[in-house]
């Protein structure tokens, strides 16, 4: 796991940077959302578009 997710790019391990980003990036997600436009179906569209390219070519399914 570790030497293929440092391969494809990942400063740290991969499951450990998962985490990390997911735990850093609901509340930004959540904070622009609100000022933005308070809907849940564009916090969640924006949170699942992140979460989903910045998983899966990276971790190559190492999070899965």
């Amino acid at each position: 796991m570790a030497p293929r997710a440092r391969g494809c790019g990942w400063p740290k391990s991969g499951p450990s940077v998962v985490v990390e980003h997911d735990a850093w990036w609901m509340p930004c997600a959540s904070r622009t959302s609100c000022l933005r436009d308070p809907g849940e179906a564009s916090r969640t569209q924006v949170v699942v578009r992140v979460d989903a390219t910045d998983r899966d070519p990276r971790s190559g399914g190492a999070t899965r």
